[in-house]
């Protein structure tokens, strides 16, 4: 895995403001030891109706830099105080100092700027306490949008946010569509000292890998034959909508996963459709050596489900993006998951032409998988098939 330099915001006091000022526009009231806070932020290594999405979509990691476009919000009080006015919904923006692309953005160097720019607070209770710095509580989350209001019916992603009086959240809309699927990210930090603000971006949603597994006890598959996935089909009452707390974050033997409250679920349930063609139906599409390509002469078709996948035991992955790069069904964290109905639709071919075509269904309990299904996850769901000429 190719890592990256962590993202700086170099600000020296009050310099880069005080640059672009003329002595008359000089900010007022400002104490000669001001320091301008400063933020570090990246990713951490861990893994009908009017449809409009409300965030920028696409999954976000420390190599692709989708969080230097995208930016992020900041929620900050200082102690003591109970409301959040020091910075409510702030917008920071990555500034490149050189026009590059996404496949060579971390060769140059840029930093986090937002403004108006804050400054640390100090206690001034008396003359020993003068120069210590008053802690602060910051929450952050990514892709940045301005506060959601009249949104249209239907909008998925960011749907929602706290006011400056409450605990930051954050209230989330999921949507069925990999393309239009807002990847949340989110952290907390406490900072009691003059320091650059260390934000560690982490996954609020849950997602999981789809895989098939050709069962070892199939006769039907020989060297002259393949077995060829055309669709998955996967069904199932899951968490619509829920809310992000911004201020928490929970650890297990995996690592910081999020909070959520305030959940609902599908009126109907959700069905995802992955199919063996780039159709705007279909969520992502069947991975290129499993697919079977209709109307293909059996020796163009890919090699198709083996046993025993890749002599490691362990399943095919079935489901990739567009782009060919590996995709995943997206969750909202939930307890007690209700099981997912799962059909697998396959394609049987010979070297003489034949082909026959069946399907194997099977209800797949998520709590078998995870019970509770936590964010900053990545589940693994196996469909084991064991296809069968009929007729």
């Amino acid at each position: 895995m190719r890592l990256i330099r962590p993202i700086r915001l170099i600000l020296l006091g009050g310099l880069l403001l005080m640059a672009a000022c003329t002595q008359e526009e000089r900010m007022p009231d400002i104490p000669a030891e001001a320091v301008a806070i400063a933020f570090d932020c990246h990713t951490a290594l861990d893994e009908g109706e009017t449809r409009t999405v409300n965030g920028k979509p696409g999954y976000t990691t420390s190599e692709n830099g989708n969080l230097y476009y995208m930016g992020f919000g900041v929620f900050a009080r200082e102690e003591g105080a109970t409301e959040y006015n020091f910075m409510w919904n702030q917008a920071v923006e990555y500034v490149f100092l050189a026009d590059i692309t996404k496949e060579d953005f971390d060769l140059y160097d840029g930093y986090w700027t937002y403004s108006p720019i804050k400054y640390w607070p100090y206690k001034y209770n008396n003359v020993e306490q003068k120069n210590v710095p008053k802690t602060l509580y910051f929450s952050a989350y990514a892709p940045y949008v301005v506060k959601p209001e009249g949104l249209d019916p239907g909008t998925t992603g960011i749907t929602g946010m706290s006011s400056n009086t409450e605990q930051p959240y954050i209230d989330y809309t999921l949507s069925d569509d990999l393309d239009e699927t807002v990847d949340l990210l989110w952290c907390y930090q406490e900072v009691n000292e003059v320091q650059s603000v260390q934000l560690r971006m982490h996954h609020a949603l849950a997602r999981v890998s789809v895989g098939v597994t050709l069962s070892d006890a199939n006769t039907y598959k020989t060297a002259d034959t393949k077995v060829l996935i055309s669709q998955i089909t996967l069904s199932g009452t899951v968490a619509r909508t829920g809310r992000l707390d911004l201020t928490d974050a929970n650890t297990d033997e995996k690592g910081i996963y999020p909070t959520w409250t305030v959940q609902t679920t599908d009126t109907h349930t959700r069905v995802v459709n992955i199919l063996n063609s780039d159709d705007p139906a279909s969520y992502g599409i069947i991975a290129r050596d499993i697919r079977y390509i209709d109307d293909l002469p059996y020796k163009w078709q890919p090699d198709g489900l083996q046993k025993d996948y890749e002599g490691k035991g362990v399943p095919a992955n079935a489901l990739i993006t567009r782009d060919i790069h590996k995709a995943y069904i997206y969750f909202i964290p939930y307890t007690s998951p209700s099981p997912l109905t799962c059909t697998v639709y396959y394609t049987l071919m010979d070297d003489s032409g034949n082909v026959h075509k069946g399907h194997s269904t099977a209800e797949v309990p998520l709590s078998s998988i995870a019970n509770p299904l936590k964010g900053n996850r990545t589940y693994q769901l196996n469909l084991i098939i064991d296809p069968e000429v009929s007729g």
